[in-house]
């Protein structure tokens, strides 16, 4: 028997930009494998792209909404949702707190519900009084979910207390690829060269802090090329741009696959500055698995990595970052066991099955207090 999954949450689905995206990528192109699971992917239809065989087995579909920030997500959730309350799947696994304002709605057909919480995004600057409160009240409301799962152990001990239902599955992060296509034509794109440079990878928004990264590499004066990988459209990414405004700063935009492993396999030293993370950046777990010396601010979440104190500095402190930058720059040492770390912590295939074992516990529990069955199929 098919027991149906509807994902929702991930703005894009494949090969789009973002911490959720990413994860909902690597999860769901294992679960989609297992025979029993039958996974349908809701996602924003101007971020859709083509699907690649990896994906072959999970349905998507695709909403139209308003591009106006705020707003966007907002439509698109109600769309989700609707659409899920008619389609009545096993269970609707919201990723994030943006749509979960909306699973009462879905609670009221007698549908099982998953949240994952990513970030709590009310502690974020760039959004405004309204937005916090309907990322708070969202985060409430995900308490009443059948299952809350918490990327990060640090939010696992905070929330422990106040549902049975909360579970810890963190983030993994994809073994890296000794055998990357092009590689050299990617370093040869930005004029780059092996260990020549230092990388980053990152939105451009307020909470990664890329201004104090940007002061403090220039501040050094290191005469290596610093590359970020990343963008944004609001005012504090035009803000990051002009202050990137110098020949030895290079600003890619999103990257994907093989271009973007070429430049984290040959970076010197990856960099992340954010001021606000609830777990452990996909983007550092993969800097670990290619055995990068790293250079992270000093918050809870990053502080948690088994990496030695000269990888930290004070976050927000561009002077702190460059003297912490010059040190690790001249004082390079061994990462090797970073691989051994992330094999036993972070491994996508352990958390696929800890995803699917709590699928089943969810349904099991369905079927035996007789819950209706779905009323309509894929």
């Amino acid at each position: 028997m098919k027991y149906k999954i509807m994902v929702i949450g991930a703005k894009g689905f494949p090969d789009v930009a973002g911490g959720i995206e990413k994860h909902c990528a690597e999860l769901y192109s294992r679960l989609s494998l297992q025979n029993e699971l039958c996974i349908e992917v809701c996602a924003i239809k101007r971020y859709s792209t083509q699907q690649s065989d990896q994906f072959s087995r999970i349905k998507y579909r695709y909403f139209s909404t308003f591009q106006r920030k705020g707003v966007e997500k907002i439509i698109y959730a109600l769309q989700a949702v609707l659409y899920a309350s008619y389609k009545r799947p096993d269970i609707v696994h919201f990723q994030g707190l943006n749509s979960v304002l909306f699973l009462p709605i879905i609670k009221l057909f007698g549908i099982k519900t998953v949240v994952t919480i990513h970030s709590r995004d009310y502690l974020y600057p760039k959004w405004g009084k309204i937005a916090k409160l309907f990322l708070r009240a969202s985060e409430r409301i995900s308490f009443h979910a059948d299952a809350l799962i918490t990327v990060s152990e640090l939010d696992y001990n905070n929330n422990k207390r106040k549902t049975k239902n909360l579970h810890l599955i963190k983030n993994g992060v994809t073994q890296r690829d000794c055998n990357i296509k092009n590689e050299q034509y990617y370093l040869d794109k930005y004029c780059l060269s092996e260990k020549s440079y230092l990388f980053s990878v990152g939105r451009f928004t307020e909470e990664k802090d890329l201004v104090t990264m940007i002061n403090g590499y220039l501040f050094s004066k290191l005469k290596v090329k610093l590359v970020i990988a990343g963008d944004g459209d609001t005012e504090y990414s035009s803000k990051v741009k002009k202050l990137a405004a110098s020949k030895n700063i290079i600003l890619t935009g999103y990257i994907f696959g093989d271009e973007l492993q070429s430049l984290f396999s040959n970076a010197k030293i990856f960099l992340l500055s954010s001021t606000h993370e609830v777990a452990a950046p996909i983007t550092v777990l993969e800097a670990m698995s290619y055995n990068l010396s790293i250079l992270l601010s000093d918050i809870d979440v990053n502080q948690i990595l088994p990496l030695e104190n000269s990888s930290y500095f004070s976050a927000g402190d561009y002077k702190d970052f460059s003297k912490s930058l010059l040190w690790l720059f001249n004082n390079e040492h061994d990462n090797y066991n970073n691989v051994s770390y992330l094999e036993e912590n972070h491994n996508w295939d352990s958390i696929a099955n800890e995803t699917h074992a709590l699928y089943k516990t969810i349904i099991a529990y369905r079927n035996e207090f007789n819950t209706p069955k779905p009323l309509t199929t894929f």
